[in-house]
């Protein structure tokens, strides 16, 4: 019976977007900005609606955004609607009346001459993604990270490059500016923070890695508190912030003086975003995440968990040749090894500086923080705003 009543309710969804369709496709093209993003209000698409707020394009065009979820406040702003995701029938009339779409989650699609679509990806490919994100034909550009990523990029979407444009993704621009400071966050000075971004091994909607262990290197308390009382010594805070798809249940969150588990409720409460929280610690431990790429704007050192290469390397695999282009993060495969890289810290080392400039100036556009100015130019030019 579960499975007759999803298929009625596809067929019904099917039956209702085509006669949507044909009803829409009547109505003018509209002076209407379609934005997404997921978490609401976050990642590129922010960056881009906020500079055409500055540029006052709000005086002329109505923008409408289409929330993930019902979660947090929406700024009351002139000319700024908000959209929820269940009301249908309104979101396909924006979908076939607006100028502009931008995206860089759920993908917003083109169905007319006068639209344009851009994607703006949430990450550089590391991982194989192949098969996950296919860029529909309705979407009519997507902007990378840069020129020299561009093929990588649209092999992983399933597109050809020439869709690509590759200007910088604007969410970095806040990486390299001015840092926060830390201590009004965690009430105490500490010489040293380091953030820590796993990627996920078993993820909560039941899809697992090659990877033996919920979390890279330190795997039980016994080690956590080893590396509490060695960072303690030090006086470094360690910040761990899971992954947001990991299945919790097999991760070991437990608060220590030196250690502390962070989420997104962390962000919400500050007032901050998480790239400006990164870009004030003083360096990053990750693995194959793509917050790597990301963070080599910050030209501060980066260590990556390399325990479980050979497993990740054959489920789910990777995307672009890793031991290039990840050359700029010290290997990291067991807890004396990060126990070194803590003590680099300490000590102010950095020991890859040059190989993360080699990898940057491939990755990455610029180290301006101009990518939100450049990308914002460009969709007004190809939308004709």
């Amino acid at each position: 019976m579960f499975y007759i009543k999803k298929i009625i309710k596809f067929v019904r969804d099917f039956l209702i977007d085509n006669i949507l369709a044909k009803v829409f496709f009547l109505l003018p093209i509209t002076d209407t900005i379609f934005i997404e993003s997921v978490p609401n209000l976050s990642d590129s698409p922010k960056e881009i609606f906020d500079e055409l707020l500055r540029r006052n394009f709000n005086e002329k065009y109505k923008f409408v955004w289409w929330l993930y979820d019902d979660s947090g406040m929406c700024p009351q702003i002139k000319n700024v609607i908000y959209l929820n995701s269940s009301n249908r029938l309104i979101f396909k009339y924006y979908e076939y009346t607006s100028r502009c779409l931008i995206s860089c989650n759920r993908f917003l699609e083109s169905h007319r001459k006068k639209q344009k679509s851009f994607y703006i990806i949430h990450g550089s490919p590391i991982k194989k993604t192949e098969g996950y994100y296919i860029l529909p034909k309705g979407v009519d550009y997507f902007f990378c990270a840069s020129e020299k990523f561009k093929k990588d990029v649209a092999k992983q979407l399933g597109v050809v490059p020439t869709k690509g444009i590759g200007l910088g993704l604007p969410r970095n621009d806040v990486l390299g500016t001015d840092a926060c400071d830390l201590s009004v966050f965690f009430h105490r000075t500490f010489n040293k923070v380091i953030v820590w971004y796993p990627t996920f091994r078993q993820h909560k909607a039941g899809m697992k890695t090659g990877s033996l262990y919920a979390f890279p290197i330190i795997h039980d308390l016994h080690d956590m508190k080893r590396l509490n009382t060695y960072a303690r010594e030090k006086n470094i805070l360690i910040v761990i912030k899971p992954h947001f798809a990991q299945d919790l249940s097999a991760v070991n969150v437990t608060e220590l003086s030196n250690i502390q588990f962070i989420n997104d409720n962390f962000f919400k409460e500050h007032g901050i975003s998480s790239y400006e929280f990164v870009n004030s610690c003083d360096a990053l431990i990750s693995d194959y995440s793509s917050i790597y790429y990301d963070y080599l704007l910050c030209d501060k050192p980066i260590a990556l968990a390399w325990e479980d290469y050979e497993e990740y390397k054959k489920n789910p695999g990777f995307s672009v040749n890793i031991e290039y282009y990840c050359k700029g993060g010290e290997k990291i495969f067991n807890l004396d090894d990060l126990e070194k890289f803590v003590d680099n810290i300490a000590n102010e080392k950095d020991q890859l500086r040059k190989e993360r400039h080699e990898i940057n100036s491939i990755v990455n556009y610029a180290s301006d923080h101009m990518n939100t100015v450049r990308v914002t130019n460009k969709i007004i030019e190809l939308s004709s705003l």
